[in-house]
């Protein structure tokens, strides 16, 4: 059985924003209803990023599925992570344990800081057109439902 479907934040396929733009576009238009538990989430995502910005990469990060719809009380955040495969092979023994506590632990991230974590390869369209198809969608499977994208370089 299906969990309810809320319309999505935005109807374009992708909004790229930036990372100040994550409370005015999360939160905000919650402020009379589950602002509070939104912004807990938002807060839990930032300390992620945080963590995230240790590794010194870049990276496109494509946020979706519940918290990018106007669902009042999503359980997590969905994030898509697009890296370059040169520079995770490039990275010191630390900065890769650190890569792959944040990146393939999905379990743990998903408990410590309520975000399900997902990575792909950056450019790759396939991938793309994997999540994209995934979870650019409503249930339909053709009605957009849009991707909030960001860029770390």
């Amino acid at each position: 059985m299906r969990e309810r479907e809320y319309a999505p934040l935005v109807s374009e396929p992708f909004k790229d924003i930036a990372e100040l733009d994550l409370f005015n576009e999360f939160v905000e238009p919650f402020k009379y209803n589950s602002f509070d538990h939104r912004k807990k989430l938002l807060n839990s995502f930032g300390h992620f990023l945080e963590e995230f910005k240790r590794l010194h990469i870049s990276a496109e990060i494509w946020i979706d599925g519940s918290f990018a719809t106007l669902a009042p009380d999503p359980s997590d955040i969905d994030v898509v992570f697009y890296f370059n495969p040169s520079e995770i092979n490039a990275l010191d023994a630390e900065r890769k344990e650190l890569f792959e506590r944040l990146f393939m632990t999905r379990k743990f991230i998903k408990n410590n800081y309520k975000v399900e974590v997902f990575y792909g390869v950056r450019g790759n369209d396939l991938d793309y057109q994997q999540w994209q198809k995934t979870y650019g969608t409503c249930y339909d499977n053709i009605t957009p439902k849009g991707i909030f994208r960001m860029y770390y370089n």
